[in-house]
């Protein structure tokens, strides 16, 4: 689900949704104008049009339904999302109105955090995994992932999931602002120690080589470590 709202820059109707999803536990209100006047004031909105132009988009998304009878406002499970739209991963994060303050960050952190996931389960499964130069290996059946840099790239982002490189950058950043996840740059050091510029210019090198502790350094794919757990939400009817 983040990531479609990452593809989709719908983060502030997924906010709204969320708000809603954790203020009516019942999954159902009948947004009467007085409850959306106070859901306005709760999320800081001095107008209650886009309150009311994110309900139109949720029904249009089937997100939330209408029960015509009733006048109830319906509000979708998660898991009936997911098995509507085709989403086939069934990994969730915790969120409590705090983590929805800052929408940004935690649709980041869930898209950082299941391709952190990924990338270990593909090195399992591969038993090692080379990247630009880098050799990735699960070390034994006690080793954990959870405690380990991946690499994840903003241009594998956007190659899988069409995002933006530059989207996926803003997503990475406000999300490690939020801490909720870490990241440290990586680097291919040689023993040379010349003007990295020149190098690129004459020597064809790539426009990521830099200069660290005085030697050559190519910059690799920034690692990223989560601060938070992806959990699997439950099959229907568990």
């Amino acid at each position: 689900m983040c990531i479609w709202v990452a593809q989709n820059n719908e983060e502030r109707l997924f906010k709204f949704f969320l708000f809603v999803k954790i203020l009516y536990k019942s999954g159902k209100t009948k947004f009467s104008e007085i409850e959306i006047q106070g859901i306005a004031t709760m999320m800081n909105y001095a107008d209650v049009r886009p309150l009311k132009a994110f309900i139109d988009k949720l029904i249009e998304l089937g997100w939330i339904k209408k029960n015509e009878k009733t006048g109830y406002y319906i509000l979708s499970s998660f898991d009936q999302l997911r098995i509507e739209n085709g989403w086939v991963s069934r990994a969730s994060l915790e969120c409590s109105i705090d983590e929805i303050s800052n929408i940004k960050a935690f649709v980041g952190s869930a898209v950082y955090t299941y391709l952190h996931k990924d990338f270990w389960r593909r090195v399992k499964r591969e038993k090692s995994v080379l990247i630009k130069g880098r050799t990735y290996h699960f070390l034994s059946p006690s080793f954990n992932y959870k405690k380990n840099y991946a690499p994840v790239a903003t241009t594998g982002i956007e190659a899988l999931y069409n995002i933006s490189k530059s989207k996926a950058s803003d997503l990475k950043y406000a999300a490690m602002e939020a801490k909720y996840i870490l990241v440290k740059k990586d680097f291919d050091i040689s023993n040379l120690d010349v003007d990295p510029k020149l190098l690129i210019k004459y020597c064809d090198a790539p426009k990521n080589t830099r200069k660290v502790n005085g030697k050559v350094a190519l910059q690799l794919i920034d690692l990223v470590l989560p601060t938070i757990e992806v959990r699997k939400r439950p099959k229907l009817g568990t």
